[in-house]
């Protein structure tokens, strides 16, 4: 079991590793994006990471082919603004015109049955990073308080990173748990 100091950790060193995947959309929709404009897949060999994205509200853009939508469905009619993929793993930034507490249950109905490593739930907020179908997964759901007169109709935004994890959830990280506690299997 983790000491409370060693799940701190883990869970600052998560949050850095969302703000940097967080981050990492934002430079890429800067990169180039023009109000109202989308950007053809950026690719240049095996390996190299793809990014998608658009500005226009009334056309998501698609997940690549491999994103395994039956596993990891992006919220029903959210906005998809950005995807980005390498290979087997993805991010995909989106938004919803529904509230966090909607958004958060069909997650947490999702994923009820899965390896769950952290958990939190707050007013403004729903992440959870756990292991399932393969996949190392992060969701989170924000709040949105402060946005672009475009978004303006959306008050969550959701992000999903996925990585592939074929051997499934690793030992060291069994039995530890976020803010909420998580039911044993």
């Amino acid at each position: 079991m983790f000491t409370t100091r060693g799940v701190k950790a883990v869970r600052k060193h998560m949050a850095n590793i969302l703000a940097v995947l967080t981050l990492s959309a934002v430079l890429a929709l800067a990169a180039g994006c023009a109000k109202g404009k989308s950007a053809e897949p950026q690719k240049q060999g095996p390996g190299d990471l793809n990014i998608k994205y658009t500005t226009d509200t009334k056309q998501s853009v698609k997940l690549p082919e491999g994103y395994p939508a039956d596993h990891f469905p992006v919220y029903k009619d959210a906005f998809i603004m950005a995807v980005q993929s390498n290979e087997n793993s993805f991010v995909v930034t989106c938004f919803s015109k529904d509230s966090l507490q909607k958004v958060s249950a069909f997650y947490k109905d999702l994923f009820k049955n899965s390896q769950v490593i952290s958990l939190t739930e707050k007013d403004d907020e729903y992440t959870i990073l756990g292991v399932k179908d393969g996949y190392t997964f992060t969701v989170c759901a924000i709040k949105n308080t402060d946005q672009d007169k475009e978004l303006k109709d959306y008050p969550t935004s959701l992000l999903i990173n996925l990585v592939p994890a074929p051997g499934g959830m690793p030992e060291s990280l069994k039995g530890m748990t976020g803010n909420t506690a998580v039911p044993k299997k």
